[in-house]
């Protein structure tokens, strides 16, 4: 998980938490706006990951062979189970 602070000059400085626990997962909800962008490959991702990490304001990661892969079927086959979706979401995040 990453975190972040303001400097003087603005610029923002960037640290990893390496203690997972439900202390930081609350951290990372309050102050870190997170974007995930999923597909089924060649769809543009790898330019998307290219314009946000030119940003100053952005940490930007591309995962060419995603672990996610079957997140998407198994959150469409299964929107009626929250709990398990937000955990899921909440772990894919760390």
């Amino acid at each position: 998980m990453m975190s972040y602070s303001i400097n003087k000059s603005g610029n923002i400085n960037f640290r990893h938490i390496h203690q997972v626990n439900l202390d930081t997962v609350k951290l990372m909800y309050n102050t870190n706006q997170l974007i995930f962008v999923l597909s089924t490959g060649r769809t543009g991702t790898k330019f998307l990951w290219t314009l946000f990490d030119k940003s100053k304001n952005t940490q930007a990661y591309h995962e060419a062979f995603p672990g996610l892969q079957f997140f998407v079927n198994y959150a469409y086959q299964n929107q009626n189970k929250k709990k398990i979706l937000i955990k899921m979401i909440d772990c894919a995040r760390m």
